[in-house]
C-alpha cells in the first residue's frame, strides 16, 4: 500500500491518476467530460458509441430523427397565416451544395438527442446575405463567453473547430440548439445522459449473457456412480455419448451406458443464471419511456391496430412535437435579431401532412357532416367541435335533407323537383338527399365552402411534393451542367423525369380521388363504395396521372432547351447558366407549384366524386362555379364558367357550356385555358 506522504509526492511532481493509482489504468469510466475548452459540453462522451452500437438507444434515436427530418418550416405572418415564399423558408429549401434539408434535419434530431445540443453556421454572401447552412455537431464548436459578463449569459461568438480548421464566428452567424442544462448554463443537457447508466447496465447483462453461453453453459445432466469410475471409464463414457448423442439427429434419443452406472441425474439452472433476461428487459423499457418513444413504436408492446394508432398519436403529442417547438423557438429567437423576420412573424413546423395528428380533425369533420344534415349550421358545429374551419360564406345557415321536412310543410325553392320523375331505384341505390342549388344563394355558398374546404388542405400537399420534385430535377440538371453538359437530350433525360413524377404524384392524386368519392358519398347520405382496388379503376388512374405528368415534364423539357439555346448563342459561362437556372426552377417551385397543385386537386377531387355517382346509380350531375372575380367569363376568358353553373347534364354525357364539352370541371381532355386553375365543382342531381 502507498503511503500518503508518497502519493502527495507524486501529486506535486504533477503526476497523472493513472501514476497514482495504476489499478484504474485498465478500468472503463463509464463517463467522461472535457472542460479544457470556453463552454465545453458536459454531455457524456459515451452517447456516439451507445448510438452506434446500441440497439435500442439506435433504434430510439432513429424513430425520432426520421419522423422530424422530412418536416418543413414555415413562416407565419402577425395574422398566423404562412408565407409562401420567404427568405427563410428558401435558404432552409436548399441548405448547401452537400446536403439537403431532411439530411440535415436528421443530424439536428440525433445530436439534439444525443449530445443535447446541435449548431448550425451560416455562410454568407458577398452582398452579406445568408446564403449556405451547414450542420455543427458538438464537439465541432465552442462558446466564447463575455468574461465581464458572464454570470449573465453574455456570448461574443462561437469558435469552429471542424476538420482541423479553427476559426470565429460572429453571434448572428450561428444558431446554438441546446436543452436546458443546470450544470452548465451554455451547453445543453442530452437525454443520452441519464441513459447512460441504463445503457451501462444493459452492457454488462450482455457481457453476462455471453459469458453464460461461451464459458458458464452447463450440461443438460450428469453421469453417476456410486463405485467410482476409473480415468478410462471416464474416457470410454465421455467418447460414447459425443458420438452417439450429440447434435440434432440424435434429439430426444435414450442415453444407454454400460458399466457401473447408477443413473443420470438432470441438471436445471437456477434463477440467478438467468437474471440478465429480466436485466435487459428492463433496461430495454426505461430506454423506451426515456426518449419517448411508445413501447408499441419500438417494437416490443401490444400491436393490434387500436392500440399503434394511439401509441403513434402520443409519441407525436408528447416527444416530437415538443422537440419541435426547441426547433421552431430557437429559430424564431434568432431570425428576430436579424432582418429575415419582420415583427410579429415567426417559424412553426408544418404539421398538416402527420397523419396521426390529422386523425381528430378528420373524425370531427365526418361528426359535423351529419350534424349539417340534421339542419345545423356549421357556425354551431365549429364551436361544439372545435374543428377550426374559420369564417366562411354560408358559415351560419343550415341544411335540411328532403325527408327531414317537416310532415306538410313545402319545401324550398332549391329542393323542388324539375322535368320527369327520377325512376326508383333498388334500395342498396337509394339516395335521400336533393341536391338542386339556385344561382348564389345561401345553399349555394354552403356547398362551394364544402368543396373548397375538401380541396384547399391537399392543394397544399401536392404543392409541397411538386416542388420537391421540381428540386429533385433541379439538382439532377445543375450537376450535368457543372460536367460541362449543354446538350438538351443529355441535360434532361424525359423519360426518367416522368417516371419521377408518376412515382412521386400517383399515390397523393389517388388519394385525392378517393377524397372526392367520399365527399360525394355525404352529399348522398351513403358510404363510399367506389374503389381504386378495381383494376379498370387502376389503369384508369394510371393513364391519368402518367398524361399530366408527361405534360409537366414536356413544358420543363422546352424551357430548359431554350435556356440552353440561349447559353450557347450568348456565350454564357457556367456560374451564368447555373444562375438562369435557379432562376427558371425558382418559378417553378413558385407559382407554377401552386397552379399544377390546384388544377391536378380539382381534376382529381371531381373525378373520384363523379365516379361514386356512378356507383350510387346518380343519373344526372351539375355544374358548381366559385361565381366570384376570379371565375372565367368573358370577354377575359374564351370559357364561361359563369354561364355553366347550374347546367345538368346526364351523368355520362359532358357539360357544354363552359365552350368545349368536359365531363367534369378539370377534364384532361379539356383546352388549358378552360383547366388550369379551375375551381369548379360538381354534384349529383336527384329527385325526392
Amino acid at each position: 500500500m502507498m503511503k500518503l506522504l508518497d502519493r502527495l509526492r507524486f501529486v506535486m511532481g504533477r503526476k497523472s491518476l493513472y501514476d497514482i493509482y495504476p489499478e484504474l489504468a485498465t478500468r472503463i469510466p463509464i463517463l467522461r467530460s472535457a472542460s479544457d475548452s470556453e463552454g465545453a459540453s458536459p454531455s457524456g462522451s459515451t452517447a456516439g458509441t451507445d448510438y452506434a452500437q446500441h440497439v435500442w438507444v439506435h433504434k430510439a434515436v432513429s424513430i425520432i430523427a426520421q419522423n422530424i427530418a422530412p418536416l418543413r418550416i414555415q413562416v407565419l405572418d402577425a395574422e398566423g397565416e404562412p408565407i409562401e415564399k420567404h427568405p427563410i423558408t428558401d435558404l432552409y429549401e436548399y441548405l448547401n451544395p452537400s446536403m439537403c434539408s431532411a439530411d440535415a434535419w436528421q443530424q439536428w434530431a440525433i445530436d439534439m438527442l444525443l449530445w443535447g445540443e446541435h449548431g448550425q453556421e451560416f455562410v454568407k454572401s458577398a452582398g452579406g446575405k445568408y446564403a449556405e447552412v451547414w450542420p455543427r455537431t458538438s464537439t465541432d464548436f465552442a462558446v466564447k463567453i463575455d468574461k465581464s459578463r458572464r454570470n449573465y449569459g453574455g456570448i461574443t461568438g462561437y469558435r469552429i473547430q471542424a476538420a482541423g480548421d479553427s476559426y470565429e464566428l460572429e453571434p448572428d452567424e450561428f444558431i446554438h440548439y441546446k436543452f436546458f442544462n443546470p450544470e452548465n448554463a451554455y451547453r445543453g443537457l442530452a437525454p443520452s445522459r441519464a441513459a447512460a447508466l441504463s445503457t451501462l447496465l444493459d452492457k454488462h447483462a450482455l457481457t453476462s449473457q455471453l459469458n453464460f453461453f461461451q464459458r458458464g453453459m452447463r450440461p443438460d445432466y450428469a453421469v453417476i456412480s456410486e463405485q467410482g469410475l476409473t480415468q478410462r471409464e471416464k474416457t470410454e463414457i465421455m467418447s460414447t455419448l459425443e458420438q452417439k448423442h450429440r447434435g440434432p439427429s440424435s434429439e430426444f434419443a435414450p442415453v444407454i451406458l454400460d458399466g457401473p452406472i447408477t443413473g443420470i441425474e438432470p441438471l436445471g439452472f437456477p434463477p440467478k443464471d438467468a437474471e440478465w433476461v429480466e436485466l435487459r428487459n428492463m433496461t430495454r423499457e426505461e430506454i423506451g419511456a426515456l426518449y419517448g418513444v411508445p413501447d408499441e413504436i419500438m417494437g416490443w408492446g401490444r400491436d393490434t391496430y387500436e392500440n399503434f394508432g394511439m401509441a403513434w398519436k402520443v409519441f407525436w403529442t408528447l416527444t416530437l412535437i415538443p422537440l419541435i417547438r426547441v426547433r421552431d423557438n430557437t429559430m424564431s429567437e434568432f431570425f428576430a435579431t436579424t432582418s429575415l423576420l419582420q415583427a410579429g412573424q415567426r417559424i412553426v413546423t408544418d404539421l398538416s401532412e402527420v397523419d396521426a395528428l390529422q386523425e381528430d380533425k378528420a373524425n370531427k369533420i365526418a361528426a359535423g357532416v351529419q350534424l349539417w344534415n340534421t339542419g345545423i349550421p356549421w357556425k354551431n358545429i365549429d364551436e361544439m367541435l372545435g374543428i377550426g374551419l374559420g369564417d366562411f360564406p354560408g358559415k351560419d345557415v343550415g341544411y335540411l335533407q328532403g325527408s327531414m321536412l317537416p310532415v306538410g310543410a313545402e319545401k324550398p325553392a332549391y329542393m323542388q323537383p324539375s322535368g320527369e320523375a327520377a325512376k326508383p331505384e333498388e334500395p342498396a341505390k337509394a339516395v335521400t338527399k336533393a341536391m338542386r342549388i339556385e344561382r348564389d344563394g345561401e345553399v349555394h355558398k354552403a356547398m362551394w365552402m364544402l368543396f373548397k374546404q375538401g380541396t384547399e388542405t391537399r392543394e397544399k400537399g401536392l404543392a409541397r411534393i411538386i416542388k420537391k420534385l421540381f428540386q429533385t430535377e433541379q439538382q439532377i440538371v445543375a450537376g450535368m451542367i457543372r460536367d460541362g453538359k449543354t446538350d438538351p437530350d443529355k441535360v434532361f433525360n424525359q423519360p426518367a423525369a416522368v417516371a419521377r413524377w408518376v412515382a412521386g404524384t400517383k399515390a397523393y392524386w389517388t388519394e385525392t380521388a378517393l377524397a372526392g368519392a367520399k365527399h360525394a358519398a355525404e352529399q348522398l347520405g351513403v358510404g363510399v363504395s367506389w374503389t381504386v382496388t378495381n383494376p379498370k379503376v387502376r389503369e384508369a388512374i394510371a393513364k391519368l396521372v402518367f398524361d399530366f405528368s408527361k405534360t409537366v415534364v414536356d413544358y420543363s423539357a422546352d424551357k430548359l432547351a431554350a435556356l440552353l439555346r440561349q447559353s450557347v448563342d450568348e456565350g454564357w459561362g457556367i456560374p451564368q447558366l447555373s444562375d438562369e437556372l435557379g432562376e427558371l426552377y425558382d418559378e417553378f417551385k413558385g407559382a407554377r407549384s401552386e397552379r399544377i397543385a390546384r388544377t391536378e386537386t380539382v381534376k382529381a377531387y371531381n373525378y373520384g366524386a363523379v365516379e361514386q355517382y356512378k356507383e350510387e346509380g346518380v343519373e344526372k350531375k351539375g355544374w358548381l362555379s366559385a361565381l366570384d372575380e376570379r371565375t372565367r367569363q368573358p370577354p377575359e376568358s374564351e370559357f364561361d364558367h359563369w354561364a355553366a353553373h347550374g347546367e345538368e347534364v346526364a351523368i355520362d354525357e359532358p357539360f357544354t357550356q363552359t365552350g368545349e364539352p368536359l365531363m367534369f370541371p378539370g377534364d384532361p381532355d379539356g383546352d388549358p385555358g378552360n383547366i388550369i386553375n379551375c375551381r369548379c365543382a360538381v354534384y349529383p342531381i336527384v329527385e325526392v
